[in-house]
């Protein structure tokens, strides 16, 4: 009678308790015996029916949650590409200025002069692949990948950053050439030594 009625039912218990501490939720306890034993079967299975359906409505806010993380990163994606869209224009009409007074500048023949011009137009083609990257945030564009000499990037970098005169930047004697996409190379070590140089403060 024990055996039948409280052994057997209690060992049941025991083994589909072990079955759901390994993640096995859809497992249930036979309900019969003693009514003590049945209550606690009965009460046994809700509760493992309660911690399924928990679990299944964390999986649904987790999506949920998920595609709101989503829908906001798409908004400013937009946002973004609005306002590159809007800057490019002005950026249009300096590249156009700047290339004017280079023109007459050339009358004078100012080799400092023509430094400035220099980085000038190396800061507008900075300026219009940064926003080409903001652009490129809601749409997908191949790199434009071919040969190149990281010195040379890293060069073009240093020559046309702004820096205080107290900070030096020391190039390296040696070089290596790698496939890769350049202009977009020179935005990511641009961003690396502005960074740099505020990190440095006084």
């Amino acid at each position: 009678f024990l055996k039948k009625d409280v052994i057997t039912p209690v060992l049941n218990l025991r083994d589909v308790a072990d079955e759901i501490t390994k993640g096995n939720l859809n497992k249930k306890v036979d309900i019969h015996g003693p009514d003590e034993i049945t209550e606690l079967a009965a009460a046994f299975n809700s509760m493992t029916d309660s911690i399924k359906k928990t679990i299944e409505l964390e999986k649904e806010l987790a999506v949920s949650r998920e595609e709101r993380k989503n829908e906001k990163l798409t908004t400013i994606g937009l946002l973004a590409s609005r306002i590159a869209h809007d800057v490019r224009n002005p950026l249009s009409v300096i590249k156009n200025s700047v290339e004017l007074l280079e023109v007459q500048s050339m009358k004078r023949n100012d080799e400092n002069e023509k430094k400035k011009f220099v980085r000038l137009n190396r800061a507008i083609t900075r300026m219009t692949n940064h926003l080409d990257s903001v652009m490129e945030f809601v749409r997908i564009k191949p790199l434009k990948l071919e040969s190149a000499s990281m010195y040379g990037i890293v060069k073009s970098v240093v020559q046309s950053t702004q820096k205080p005169e107290n900070i030096t930047i020391d190039l390296p004697t040696n070089d290596s050439h790698i496939v890769c996409d350049a202009s977009a190379l020179e935005v990511v070590f641009a961003n690396l030594m502005l960074n740099s140089i505020e990190a440095i403060g006084g």
